[in-house]
């Protein structure tokens, strides 16, 4: 349990009770100890944010992957909007100008997706009715390639349709 300090610090006790006599008045007699845990509590936390990080490390080299490519395809179809404006093909045009738009959305989630994992826990959210699909879904977009690299082959069956739970969807993501 956690104890405010009047500082507005934080100490985290563990305390142990054992019944020593009941009395019939309704009171009972107990012996107890309380430890301050402060210093494991704080090396736990420490070790989470290492292992996240560490999980944020591997994950970057897959995310450089899969933000590469759309990048890509932004390059790609802005040189030959370039090419069609000069042509005045107006609809090669716009299908270029759609798939640009359709690839920096797509680059954009996957920044938001990144950046509201590395925000986790510290930051809590309400629960709410998550659907499981969308939570496997994110997941797979920041490890997939990583997993794809490790000869790693992911098989999702959630049955149609997918099962609501109750969380949060980024630390279930995590999980």
């Amino acid at each position: 349990w956690r104890m405010l300090q009047p500082d507005g610090g934080v100490r985290w006790l563990s305390t142990l009770v054992r019944v020593l006599d009941r009395r019939g008045d309704d009171h009972i007699e107990i012996v107890g100890y309380s430890l301050n845990m402060t210093a494991e509590h704080e090396a736990k936390a420490r070790a989470l944010g290492a292992a996240k990080l560490a999980s944020l490390g591997e994950m970057a080299a897959g995310l450089a992957h899969e933000l590469k490519q759309p990048l890509q395809s932004v390059s790609l179809a802005a040189e030959i909007g370039l090419l069609a404006a000069t042509r005045q093909d107006h609809a090669d045009i716009m299908r270029r100008f759609a798939t640009i738009v359709g690839q920096a959305q797509r680059a954009s989630y996957l920044i938001e997706r990144l950046r509201r994992f590395s925000i986790g826990a510290g930051h809590r959210t309400a629960t709410e009715d998550v659907c499981l699909a969308t939570v496997v879904e994110g997941t797979l977009l920041l490890t997939g390639s990583a997993l794809s690299k490790a000869g790693v082959t992911v098989k999702v069956a959630l049955g149609n349709p997918a099962p609501l739970i109750r969380g949060e969807a980024v630390a279930l993501e995590q999980v």
